[in-house]
């Protein structure tokens, strides 16, 4: 799971053209293994990941004891992905992400869009997708779309990746759910 940050232009090396890029972060506390469900105990295999470091008095008491069992930090949002095997995760501790994502790998997005409040006439009608009154589009969870994963090289220090794509409705600065799912792997 990772937030928006902004968009940039890369350049290939090749063709030397412009393609545009969304970059994307994460924030402190990274992404943490909180819980391994495994077909013995739960009837699936499933990894719980867990985003966005908060203060302890944001969370409830059920879900500070939560992440308390797996040895966790508070994180405000968890996001459960079914997996093939789940042996090779362990609960609290975190994902690398220079060791699960590599250049060229198809990646999942999906996210919420920005609300855009009253609109008039014209802009209301070019987009009917998640109205629930007139003339106001309403905000809304979208789709995932594949995009292709360009590179980790955008800053090791920060934790940036660069997503080969554009027009990627999500919330800058905001850690909203978007989630990052590599094709087969966790991520």
């Amino acid at each position: 799971m990772a937030t928006k940050v902004g968009m940039m232009t890369y350049f290939d090396p090749e063709t030397g053209k412009p393609v545009p890029v969304t970059v994307v972060g994460f924030r402190e506390g990274g992404n943490v293994v909180t819980q391994v469900k495994t077909v013995a105990t739960d009837g699936y295999d499933a990894v719980q990941v867990g985003y966005h470091g908060v203060r302890e008095d944001k969370l409830t008491r059920p879900e500070l004891g939560h992440l308390g069992k797996a040895g966790a930090p508070p994180l405000r949002h968890l996001q459960e992905f079914r997996l093939t095997a789940v042996d090779a995760f362990e609960p609290g501790e975190p994902l690398d992400f220079a060791e699960l994502f590599k250049e060229g790998d198809l990646v999942d997005v999906s996210g919420n869009s920005i609300g855009k409040g009253f609109q008039g006439t014209v802009i209301s009608h070019l987009h009917l997708h998640c109205r629930q009154l007139k003339n106001h589009p309403q905000f809304c969870n979208h789709p995932i779309v594949s995009f292709h994963f360009l590179e980790n090289e955008v800053s090791d220090i920060e934790m940036l990746l660069a997503i080969l794509g554009f027009a990627m409705p999500f919330m800058p600065m905001l850690a909203s759910r978007s989630q990052l799912v590599c094709h087969g792997n966790v991520c």
